[in-house]
């Protein structure tokens, strides 16, 4: 099931759990990547972000290969003009089968994000989604 939101401890907020930890967004609106690289930022992540799939996958495989993964990627799954999340997906996980991939959509009710572990993700996130929100992916996977 997609992650639930949920409000956690103000305890929690001083917490980073993402410290260090690398994470690639991919979408392909500027303002959601944007705000998504802040959000993950806050938790201590670095973040890379890509604006569709070719993008995503070539800065995937250039950091593998450098000795430098990202230890979780979030990839929107319909990007207008380039390669959406799910044949994003399907050729990262020919170069590293256990990274942590998450869906991400505007459409939560859409089969692929329903049924996410088909398509070879994690778990799914559907948009918009807020720092709580944030913050439980980080801790589930960082």
């Amino acid at each position: 099931l997609p992650i639930q939101e949920q409000r956690l401890s103000d305890d929690a907020a001083f917490a980073t759990p993402g410290r260090g930890r690398r994470v690639l967004v991919m979408d392909d609106e500027e303002m959601m990547r944007l705000i998504n690289r802040k959000m993950f930022e806050h938790y201590g992540c670095m973040v890379s972000v890509a604006s569709n799939g070719e993008e995503a996958v070539a800065l995937f495989e250039r950091q593998y290969q450098a000795g430098q993964p990202f230890d979780l990627c979030l990839l929107d799954l319909r990007v207008h003009g380039g390669m959406g999340g799910i044949e994003a997906a399907r050729l990262i996980r020919q170069t590293a089968p256990d990274s942590p991939l998450v869906a991400v959509s505007g459409d939560a009710g859409s089969r692929e994000m329903l049924r996410y572990q088909d398509y070879q993700f994690t778990a799914a996130l559907a948009k918009p989604f807020s720092i709580d929100a944030v913050e439980e992916i980080v801790r589930r996977f960082l």
